[in-house]
């Protein structure tokens, strides 16, 4: 979801629930995003916090005849991201 605030400022917020019935715990996985992007002349300001929910592990099912193949990641902690980018031409 984009929400424009002014003409330079724009709020952007991402959620996705990823559901594995394989496992009896922890069947829904939450991922969350949160960016805000402020124009100022030549130079864009943004700052972006990643894994909102604070989602540690990741488990994806992939099916193949009658296989099923688990897949088990670690991700990274939430964090917050600032980025500042200068537009030269």
């Amino acid at each position: 979801m984009n929400v424009y605030v002014t003409k330079q400022m724009t709020l952007t917020a991402a959620v996705e629930d990823n559901y594995n019935n394989l496992t009896a715990e922890n069947r829904h996985a939450w991922f969350g995003d949160i960016k805000a992007k402020y124009k100022l002349g030549r130079c864009d300001l943004e700052l972006q916090l990643n894994n909102l929910f604070d989602q540690r592990h990741y488990t994806r099912v992939t099916h193949s005849g009658l296989d099923i193949y688990t897949n088990t990641s670690q991700l990274r902690p939430r964090n917050i991201i600032a980025t500042v980018r200068f537009k030269l031409l």
